[in-house]
């Protein structure tokens, strides 16, 4: 019994993640790189929102230090950059 209540638990919580959340944990520091910008220093805005499990198939879009691009979740829950990095508007 404990197991099924700890996988229903596991399953709740993984329905939880947000792009928001998914993209802080695994996108911020690449974009941070990519922009040559410190993290604290950017902001993020969703472009497209996954509303499923995990964020395949969500967008982002980054800017920071006068620049920006955007990102792209693919199936294996990672982060990809779809855009060359460029001045920001």
């Amino acid at each position: 019994m404990k197991t099924v209540l700890l996988a229903l638990l596991v399953a709740a919580s993984a329905a939880c993640v947000t792009v928001e959340s998914a993209y802080a944990q695994k996108g911020a520091g690449t974009a941070a790189f990519d922009l040559g910008c410190p993290a604290d220093q950017i902001q993020m805005t969703v472009l497209n929102r996954n509303e499923g499990l995990g964020c395949a198939g969500s967008k982002v879009g980054v800017r920071g230090c006068g620049k920006q691009t955007t990102y792209v979740c693919d199936n294996n829950q990672t982060w990809m950059r779809e855009s060359e990095v460029q001045q920001a508007n």
